[in-house]
């Protein structure tokens, strides 16, 4: 009996020992079905994605000459740290410890660099640049150390230079990473997150032909993510194309010299040149001073240097040349000569008698520059000796002289028809639209009504009415090349790597301008005489350069308090015309004596030295 309890005991044992591992082999099974066939595909696919990964290459970002062949921009060896986040430590010691070895490589706070890998989390398998730019030598810190840096990479990156610097800072600009603000879009145009793009100047205007085209490669990485095997190069990387551009910078290094000695010479806080050629709109010269030297930024700005250019109350952080707005003062003349000839206002050789001022029966009392007056004059001598008196007639009207003048709609009807109150398509960021002022606009901005004095004001470019550098020279440009309106143009050509053309850019005309080929060489004529009549504006300061200028100055009246800006614009040689310059010095006194000498040398240079 004994033996027979020990044997059921002995079999419920065998039983229970059947029964677990019947159950261990059961949950055993369900897992291996979970892990298989359940999940299998997301494991497998997770798996794989450790061991072979699609990585992009980047292109090399295009370069840039002026069109003398002059390197602009160039592509310098440097390096940047990489992270992806999905191979970095999990988190506790190990974490803090590749945090800190990174913090003393790159001389980042630990904290810093942990809100910046925190940022990736969120897209764990796509590379974050965590810094840029780093140098040769924390570079060979950090691969010494690859081992204790899991998920950590560094890459060759290179990084723009700009030879010409604070020369040609506004117009070249610099590249920096994705804007938060943009970041959305540009993935949607197949950019990356750690992609760089042209932020101003050329860099923004151009950035579908300097980008190239990123590749794609087949690697096999090891459990921290580096790279330990390229399998296939699925895409090759396209660098990006060449642009030449219209600028001769030979001429734009000698414009900002004779600019700054200017700004020295008057203390006046900053200004513009620009010169163009009349029959194209190409662009030779842009210039804005103060400038700023766009490697600070290709490198990234540091903080106390962005607040020093920022906080600088000369602005040199803006392109006074393109954004920029001020009244134009005597400049705008042009277009209300063109304006009452055509619109037969008054007849060529119709005389306007000027004493000196107009006396509204209001009370109000509209003054010329010139106290005791001009006395009689016509279109050509008004132009030429840039009487007030003449222009406010023509423009608002004046009954006394038998003269109607032009309706506020007809001055800016022909503002607008040459180029003012509108953006004039150059394409470089911040470009601003000016304003031409109208009764409706003062309603709406200031409350108050039209009167006569408006319009007054608007004849002399005065008032409300506000204009860019590049405006106020295209305008002259209509007046230089016989009535065409161009768009300002700035590139040349667009070249590939290999140097064969891909694109070229023809002259582009944005309107004829509705003025008679008669009443162009009657302006053309007033501007002529401006300097070489004894009683022009520009003759004290202009008679002795040899070159045959035509040109308009500009005075314009900001207050009693501050000097008015100068203003000087025109075009050499006067019967054909191969340049045109602006010239703009912002409080620097009268135009004649401050910009039109700053202009006539910058055309000197290009009609003596530089043009072909």
């Amino acid at each position: 009996m004994r033996l027979l309890r020990g044997t059921e005991s002995d079999t419920r044992r065998v039983a229970m020992l059947r029964g677990a591992a019947l159950a261990s082999f059961g949950v055993l099974g369900y897992q291996l079905w979970n892990l298989q066939i359940a999940n299998g595909p997301g494991y497998r696919q997770r798996a794989e994605h450790n061991r072979l990964r699609q990585i992009t290459t980047k292109p090399l970002r295009g370069l840039a000459y002026d069109r003398n062949g002059h390197q602009l921009v160039r592509n310098v060896p440097n390096f940047s740290v990489v992270i992806r986040p999905a191979d970095l430590p999990e988190g506790g010691q190990a974490l803090d410890d590749m945090l800190q070895r990174l913090s003393l490589a790159l001389e980042l706070g630990t904290e810093t660099l942990a809100e910046r890998i925190e940022a990736g989390r969120a897209h764990p398998y796509e590379p974050l640049r965590v810094q840029s730019y780093i140098g040769r030598r924390a570079a060979l810190m950090l691969e010494e150390q690859r081992h204790l840096l899991p998920g950590v990479t560094i890459l060759p990156t290179p990084i723009r230079h700009y030879p010409d610097g604070a020369l040609l800072g506004h117009l070249i600009g610099y590249t920096s990473l994705i804007p938060a603000d943009r970041l959305e879009s540009l993935l949607l145009q197949q950019y990356e997150r750690d992609d760089v793009i042209g932020r101003s100047g050329l860099e923004a205007v151009a950035e579908a032909d300097l980008r190239g085209s990123p590749g794609r490669m087949q690697v096999e990485v090891d459990a921290v993510g580096r790279t330990v095997n390229v399998l296939d190069t699925l895409v090759e990387a396209q660098p990006g194309h060449t642009v030449i551009l219209t600028v001769d910078t030979r001429l734009q290094e000698a414009a900002t010299r004779f600019l700054q000695q200017t700004l020295d010479r008057t203390g006046a806080l900053n200004g513009a040149a620009i010169a163009m050629v009349p029959q194209t709109g190409e662009i030779l010269a842009l210039v804005s001073l103060p400038s700023y030297d766009n490697n600070l930024f290709a490198r990234g700005i540091s903080p106390s240097d962005y607040q020093r250019l920022n906080e600088d109350p000369r602005r040199p952080l803006v392109n006074t040349a393109i954004a920029g707005q001020y009244p134009p003062g005597s400049t705008f003349k042009i277009v209300v000569a063109a304006a009452a000839l055509e619109e037969r206002v008054v007849h060529p050789d119709q005389k306007v008698i000027c004493r000196g001022r107009i006396d509204l029966p209001s009370g109000h009392v509209f003054r010329d520059w010139l106290p005791s007056g001009h006395g009689p004059l016509a279109m050509v001598d008004a132009m030429a000796q840039s009487c007030d008196v003449y222009f406010y007639s023509v423009g608002g009207g004046w009954e006394p002289a038998g003269i109607r003048g032009l309706s506020t709609e007809k001055l800016g009807s022909y503002a607008q028809l040459f180029g003012f109150g509108t953006p004039v398509g150059l394409g470089l960021p911040g470009e601003e639209p000016g304003l031409i002022p109208t009764p409706a606009w003062k309603e709406h901005i200031k409350g108050e009504p039209w009167y006569l004095g408006d319009t007054y004001n608007i004849s002399i470019g005065q008032g409300d009415l506000l204009a860019t550098p590049l405006q106020v020279l295209n305008a002259m440009n209509v007046i230089a090349n016989g009535g065409t309106l161009y768009r300002p143009q700035l590139v040349l050509e667009v070249r590939d790597a290999e140097g064969h053309p891909r694109q070229s850019f023809e002259p582009d005309a944005i309107r004829r301008v509705p003025v008679t080929a008669r009443n162009l060489a009657l302006i053309q004529q007033g501007l002529r005489q401006s300097i070489t009549s004894p009683d022009g504006t520009t003759y004290a300061a202009l008679k002795e350069h040899t070159l045959t200028i035509a040109g308009k100055t500009g005075t314009s009246e900001v207050s009693q308090t501050v000097r008015p800006h100068a203003w000087f614009v025109g075009y050499a040689p006067a019967h054909n015309p191969v340049i045109s310059v602006v010239v703009f010095v912002q409080h620097g006194g009268e135009g004649s004596r401050v910009a039109a000498p700053v202009a006539a040398d910058i055309m000197n240079v290009y009609v003596r030295d530089l043009a072909t």
